[in-house]
């Protein structure tokens, strides 16, 4: 399921980066692609809501979908195969622990956080990012602590 309707313009891609604002990324860990603020943005895989959060990393407003969630039986620690973020939105439609399926919506497009405009607009874009097993865990254990 795609993140958003109709045609996908990707504005920044994966990988090194050159930006005129200092505080974006270098180093872009994700996709960027263009929306209009208020443009829905829906999950790309059925999942669980791991996090919902504002200005972690300069992402702005973020909602975290984590995906193959496995309870260890013994010791109840849960861990996941991966997550994907999405980032300056918006808002969030969402809250922790809600089960999602593809092609819900998350929240609503946005230019909340660090964002640039690459070609003169509102700067409003999507990032997405697809987190390891290792990252989405740390993600759901570091809310479980709090």
């Amino acid at each position: 399921m795609p993140p958003i309707t109709g045609h996908i313009v990707v504005t920044s891609g994966f990988g090194p980066r050159n930006l005129s604002n200092p505080a974006a990324s270098k180093n872009h860990l994700g996709v960027d692609i263009d929306l209009a603020i208020g443009d829905s943005v829906n999950s790309l895989a059925d999942g669980e809501i791991i996090f919902v959060g504002e200005n972690v990393d300069g992402y702005g407003n973020t909602v975290v979908v984590g995906y193959g969630k496995f309870t260890d039986p013994d010791s109840g620690k849960v861990t996941y195969a991966g997550a994907t973020l999405y980032a300056h939105l918006d808002s969030s439609s969402v809250m922790i622990g809600d089960p999602i399926i593809a092609g819900s919506q998350i929240g609503l497009g946005g230019n909340s956080g660090v964002s640039t405009s690459s070609n003169g607009g509102d700067g409003s874009h999507l990032h997405i990012e697809q987190i390891t097993a290792k990252g989405a865990t740390q993600i759901y254990n570091a809310i479980a602590e709090s």
